[in-house]
């Protein structure tokens, strides 16, 4: 993925606001790239790596994914030698299974099935 602008990603990203991923970067949950966090007037960009990050953590937490568990899943998933596919229980019996190319889907599990 290539690097873009803050703004870049805030409009591109579905589920993405500006001030959430704002948030998120204040929070460190996103990194920019150039470490820091510049004050207006500043562009900040996040490499092609933190965009999947973004993307990633948008699209878990408009599942309803908890934020802690969102952004651990999405750090991990946001390694470019992952598969496109990962599966994450997210509570007793509930798992997600989360697609970069799709969407982010819940499907509640018995927690013995086979």
């Amino acid at each position: 993925m290539p690097a873009m602008t803050v703004a870049d990603a805030a409009t591109r990203i579905p589920d993405l606001t500006y001030r959430q991923l704002d948030h998120w970067i204040k929070q460190g949950h996103v990194r920019c790239a150039d470490g820091n966090h510049p004050g207006t007037g500043n562009k900040r960009i996040l490499s092609g790596n933190e965009v999947r990050v973004v993307r990633v953590l948008s699209r878990l937490r408009a599942a309803g994914v908890e934020m802690a568990q969102a952004a651990a899943i999405a750090r991990w998933y946001a390694d470019p030698e992952q598969e496109s596919v990962v599966r994450a229980e997210v509570g007793p019996g509930v798992h997600i299974e989360f697609d970069l190319t799709g969407t982010a889907t819940r499907e509640a599990e018995e927690a013995n099935a086979a």
